[in-house]
């Protein structure tokens, strides 16, 4: 038996050492890892992820706006360019419609044509200066047509301090005559 034993003991003296040996070096192997982890470390590490997260989602928030602005600004161009051109067709109208009014100035209302045809077919003439029509009447007539005083002056040839009576106006102390 000891011849057994002297036989054995070296060979369980080697897996003893060598499982000494491994125990020793899991130990050290965890006391290694153990030093290399720092939980501060690991927080900042994890901070600092999450920033260049953040920061990159607002670089993406940041361009998404530019582009936005961008859309806006053309959109707000393309109303402005828009709008412009209704104002220069509006200028043209509004040169063509003056022209136009001072073209039909002396021409009477339809009003006033209806008027004074029925006044010429009463008394015969063509016109309404020869008629016998009552001069009130007819400045009453071409005052609702929407003549004012010194329209009505020009047309009927009369002082405005005359119209402006017949029509029960105040004189603005500016009669003339036409």
């Amino acid at each position: 038996m000891t011849s057994f034993i002297s036989e054995i003991h070296p060979f369980v003296l080697v897996l003893f050492v060598l499982a000494f040996g491994f125990t020793m070096r899991r130990t050290a192997h965890r006391r290694w890892r153990g030093r290399k982890f720092d939980p501060i470390d690991k927080a900042t590490k994890i901070l600092a992820n999450r920033m260049a997260s953040s920061d990159a989602k607002l670089a993406q928030h940041e361009v998404k706006l530019h582009d936005i602005a961008r859309v806006a600004q053309a959109k707000l161009q393309t109303k402005l360019a828009v709008m412009d051109e209704m104002v220069l067709q509006a200028d043209r109208e509004i040169v063509r419609l003056e022209s136009l009014l001072d073209e039909i100035q002396d021409v009477p209302t339809p009003r006033l044509t209806e008027y004074c045809e029925a006044t010429s077919a009463r008394d015969g003439s063509d016109s309404f200066d020869n008629s016998p029509v009552e001069p009130d009447q007819f400045i009453r007539l071409l005052r609702k047509s929407g003549y004012n005083p010194q329209e009505i002056a020009n047309v009927t040839k009369r002082p405005v301090a005359d119209i402006r009576r017949i029509l029960g106006e105040p004189d603005d102390g500016q009669s003339e005559a036409a």
